[in-house]
């Protein structure tokens, strides 16, 4: 794991366990999940553009757009602008997803 990413992941744990809590929701849609991975891995203080997302995923921008609005009307995402929008991850948000991903963890071990 890269040096930037280690220092962005200190409050959220394992990079892995983020991709498994992620993976694992039943709350997210597949391309919901595919966002915030990508977010995750690119760069959490800084940000992704609506632009990086569609370059990465190959998806037209109404796919992207319409994931972008559902993730940021649950919170699991904010935006602000910076001459263009840039889209980050909640960290708050990202602990509750986390937390109950850990919970389904220990129940399966106890």
């Amino acid at each position: 794991m890269n040096k930037i990413l280690e220092e962005n992941l200190i409050n959220l744990g394992d990079i892995n366990d983020i991709y498994k809590a992620i993976d694992t929701s039943g709350l997210l849609s597949k391309s919901q999940k595919h966002i915030l991975k990508y977010i995750v891995s690119f760069n959490l203080q800084r940000g992704v553009t609506a632009s990086s997302f569609i370059e990465h995923m190959n998806v037209s921008k109404q796919a992207i757009n319409c994931s972008l609005q559902q993730l940021m009307k649950r919170n699991f995402i904010t935006r602000y602008k910076d001459k263009v929008f840039i889209y980050k991850i909640n960290k708050i948000r990202f602990l509750e997803l986390l937390e109950d991903y850990q919970k389904k963890q220990n129940i399966r071990i106890n």
